[in-house]
């Protein structure tokens, strides 16, 4: 049982279960929305099947400040509350485009999907982890009429290090993996309307000698796999606004790992909205999810999952702001706001808030 309750703690820090709602500053200012619209480089990870609508090459690179505020406590300890104590994460994107002739398009990235980590004191058993997950991404796309195709291939690499006193050390040691997955999506477009539809295969990956998990004196490996998504988008022009709608299906109970957990598959809806000026481009969204987390059937399920970093984010709100400095280079803006969810099991509880801010430029050349 141990070797299933103690992933919880490095893969609940993040928004939508452990993925972030958008992959760069524009689509985190549309509350994570994306597939039915080309909106850059980002699009190489939202629905590749976009890029063909890509008219210059393009590069664009930048940073997500995320801010966590999370606490925990136990009933069984202390009883006190404690915040855990994990700095801040840094979480940088970049990406390529180049338009091809006859409507075709190739585009190059790497984005840092999730960071995470805890850090909390003795009463909470000392638990410490750090999680890095990034994808590196090469995908294609082409047109036929009003339909484009799209397809990209995925090299995750992600880190991990975690480690708890139960009660001695088990852990400490940084784990390095590496994975492959793929993405399918196709655009239809008509008039003003535009219709998306994107599937992302789950991803395998494995942490050797990560940590003790049964107590024999031995670090043991951790299998881990990134379930696959399914997300459907519309997005409608009006002059010059417009107006996005999006649903994502994320498919835990069927991933291993947390399928022996009980996680639940994950459902995502996003509306957004955006209004282009001549040189500014504002940005809105709300993002609504239910929860992954099952039933707790014990107190070993619900220490791991509560105090250990708790996936139960559920409301995102967000804004942005794109300005065009020259005809060649743009600056993007996006602040995501997650107000506090709270949640109680078994003697334990916990409260996670969350800001972040991100910042983009992107060149044309």
């Amino acid at each position: 049982m141990r070797k299933l309750l103690l992933f919880a703690p490095i893969l609940a820090f993040a928004t939508n279960g452990d993925n972030l709602i958008g992959a760069g500053a524009i689509s985190r200012g549309l509350a994570g929305s994306g597939i039915s619209s080309f909106i850059g480089a980002e699009s190489i990870f939202l629905n590749p099947a976009t890029l063909s609508q890509a008219k210059t090459r393009k590069i664009e690179g930048g940073l997500t400040l995320f801010m966590p505020n999370v606490h925990a406590k136990s009933g069984h300890s202390d009883g006190k509350w404690h915040k855990s104590e994990a700095p801040k994460e840094y979480i940088p994107y970049l990406g390529y485009l180049q338009p091809l002739q006859g409507g075709q398009a190739i585009g190059m990235g790497l984005f840092s999907v999730s960071g995470m980590g805890v850090k909390y004191p003795q009463e909470l058993a000392s638990m410490k982890t750090s999680f890095k997950y990034a994808k590196c991404a090469f995908a294609y796309a082409l047109s036929k009429g009003n339909l484009r195709l799209g397809a990209a291939v995925h090299l995750a690499l992600a880190k991990l290090e975690m480690d708890a006193n139960l009660p001695n050390p088990r852990g400490g040691k940084e784990s390095l993996d590496a994975g492959l997955g793929y993405q399918l999506g196709m655009l239809y477009h008509t008039g003003a309307l535009q219709l998306g539809l994107t599937y992302t295969s789950k991803t395998p990956m494995s942490y050797k000698g990560v940590f003790d998990f049964n107590g024999d004196g031995q670090k043991d490996t951790f299998k881990l796999t990134q379930p696959s998504e399914l997300g459907i988008g519309a997005t409608y022009a009006l002059g010059r606004t417009r107006f996005y709608l999006q649903w994502k299906r994320i498919a835990w109970s069927k991933a291993r790992g947390y399928k022996e957990f009980g996680w639940k598959d994950q459902r995502i809806l996003a509306l957004a909205f955006e209004h282009r000026f001549p040189r500014i481009d504002l940005r809105g969204g709300l993002n609504f999810s239910s929860s992954p987390l099952g039933s707790f059937k014990d107190s070993q399920r619900a220490f791991f999952n509560i105090v250990g970093f708790p996936a139960i984010s559920k409301r995102h709100y967000s804004l942005g702001l794109g300005y065009a400095l020259d005809p060649k280079t743009k600056i993007e803006l996006a602040y995501v706001y997650s107000p506090k969810e709270r949640i109680s099991s078994l003697g334990f509880e916990a409260t996670n808030r969350q800001h972040s801010l991100s910042v983009g430029v992107s060149y044309v050349f």
